[in-house]
């Protein structure tokens, strides 16, 4: 539980002015001792001279003046408090992509490409989730877990800007990429755990059927967002590579086995979505984070408003206060 009234400084290195503070009381009492007149007596004075009002108290205008001070060096810190609790409690949840990485994600029916797209996506889905911890895994005839689960967002977007296709056996291993991603996750403590798969095709490679690996996920407790990425019909897809190794397109038909898709979301309590343009896919992500909210419980109140002119204010007060006081009543002793 937070203290009821909370200051900060926003630049607490003028604090350090304060240290100063103790040498103008050295240098004042000095002069002070200086300045006294010494009455020497013969005999011990018959009449105990007692001090007045004004002598007694003939330290009050500096005192005013340090504590003007001391008001003005906060003030100089720029304090911000507000009246409330700051707790807060933050829950993070673990996502894996299992991102098909195979030749047909070239295909050009989302620009620049599909893969390309997908990949920009999850960037700017990883930005958006300061709290969540991400792993990634790519898949096409077979499955490599690039990155485990991990805070260090800048190096995992790394890692999803350089994925390129044709890296792995050819072929698409739905039930291996899915597979995969369940292992990375199946160490995890957290109380929210999720993949979000993005292919384009069928399965038709792996040891591991789709359905094989969604029943693992649901008895993990392993939430499965499914994405088939890719238009109805034809599409500029992938035919072959030239003599210098450039894409060579071609229009063929998409297929994409819609029902394991969906029957994947609906085993793991997830949700299956369908992909045919980028502006489709970007809504597909949004409605992901939605769904998907690390979990926050606070009873804060985040604005922190300047409160550095109440400290302006008493400081000038006492200011005005001490210069009065030195230039009238205390002026026949200072």
């Amino acid at each position: 539980m937070g203290s009821l009234i909370d200051i900060t400084f926003d630049d607490p290195l003028w604090l350090l002015l304060g240290l100063g503070l103790p040498l103008i009381i050295w240098w004042y009492l000095k002069k002070y001792r200086k300045n006294q007149v010494t009455l020497v007596y013969a005999a011990p004075p018959l009449v105990k001279v007692r001090k007045s009002f004004k002598q007694r108290t003939i330290h009050f205008p500096f005192i005013l003046r340090c504590l003007a001070l001391v008001f003005f060096i906060v003030a100089m810190a720029r304090p911000q408090g507000f009246i409330g609790d700051e707790d807060r409690n933050t829950e993070g949840i673990d996502i894996v992509f299992a991102l098909d990485v195979s030749w047909s994600m070239v295909a050009k029916d989302l620009l620049p490409t599909r893969l390309e797209v997908a990949k920009k996506l999850c960037i700017d889905f990883i930005k958006e989730r300061e709290n969540d911890r991400f792993g990634l895994v790519i898949f096409s005839g077979e499955a490599v877990s690039k990155t485990p689960l991990t805070l260090d967002h800048k190096r995992l977007m790394e890692r999803v800007k350089n994925v390129q296709p044709g890296t792995l056996l050819q072929g698409t291993a739905i039930g291996l990429g899915l597979g995969t991603a369940v292992a990375r996750l199946e160490a995890s403590k957290s109380k929210s755990k999720v993949i979000i798969l993005l292919t384009d095709g069928e399965d038709n490679a792996g040891e591991i059927t789709p359905m094989t690996a969604a029943n693992l996920a649901a008895s993990k407790g392993i939430r499965v967002y499914t994405v088939g990425i890719g238009t109805r019909g034809m599409a500029e897809s992938f035919y072959g590579l030239d003599y210098r190794g450039e894409i060579i397109y071609d229009f063929a038909p998409v297929n994409i086995d819609e029902a394991t898709l969906t029957e994947i979301a609906k085993t793991t309590n997830g949700k299956y979505f369908r992909a045919t343009d980028n502006n489709s896919l970007e809504n597909i992500f949004r409605e992901i984070d939605v769904l998907e909210k690390s979990k926050l419980k606070t009873t804060e109140q985040v604005n922190r408003p300047d409160i550095f002119y109440w400290f302006v204010l008493a400081g000038g007060v006492l200011f005005v206060i001490e210069v009065i006081l030195r230039l009238t009543y205390y002026r026949s002793m200072i």
